[in-house]
């Protein structure tokens, strides 16, 4: 099998902690990296979490106050969905 080099730079420190956590798996830098490469050509996708979520961030905020809300007892409950859409006015 054919081979191309792929060469990147990280800080002596990144280095360090990435040879120590991948050969804590018996591994070494170059085979995982190798298998991430591959993960992305067969996924077509990036695995990593990149800190952004996928969701509007209204829509967070709007989740997490109403968990917030059903924790405090804050909120109504309905026996059928008529009820619920009479409450609402929904036609």
């Amino acid at each position: 099998m054919q081979t191309a080099a792929i060469a990147t730079r990280v800080s002596p420190e990144i280095k360090v902690q990435l040879t120590d956590i991948v050969e804590g798996y018996g591994l070494d830098v170059s085979s995982v990296l190798r298998a991430f490469a591959m993960q992305i050509v067969r996924e077509k996708s990036i695995p990593l979490d990149l800190g952004r979520s996928r969701y509007n961030p209204d829509f967070v905020r709007d989740i997490q106050k109403a968990e917030e809300d059903y924790k405090n007892g804050d909120f109504v409950k309905f026996d059928s969905t008529k009820d619920m859409y009479d409450y609402f006015e929904v036609k």
